[in-house]
């Protein structure tokens, strides 16, 4: 027997991210994408002491949306991780990477 699998719209995965993300801190801002769909934010800030140096403030923004069928990840920061967009397939891998991103800075999640 044979199944059929029928992707997922874009209003399940909508859901599907903010069961996953609201519980987690993450805040729909107001600020929208270029496509128009709701954006979800969570910033970290820590204040490390520098040898040599002093006090640094380490920061991290995430901000995440379904854009065309796939989660979309945006990370910024000064915390020593890779600023940019990162694409995945479900809500669920989105927040697994978010998750590891996130332990990589060295921040709480």
């Amino acid at each position: 027997m044979k199944k059929n699998f029928m992707p997922k719209t874009a209003a399940e995965l909508q859901g599907e991210l903010l069961n996953l993300l609201t519980p987690n801190g993450f805040t729909d801002t107001g600020v929208k994408s270029l496509h128009g769909e709701s954006m979800y934010t969570r910033s970290w800030t820590r204040v490390d002491d520098v040898a040599f140096y002093g006090k640094m403030e380490s920061r991290l923004t995430i901000q995440t949306a379904v854009v065309s069928g796939s989660t979309v990840v945006w990370a910024n920061g000064n915390c020593g991780v890779k600023e940019g967009v990162r694409r995945y397939s479900s809500p669920k891998r989105a927040y697994n990477a978010i998750k590891e991103i996130v332990t990589y800075a060295r921040f709480e999640f």
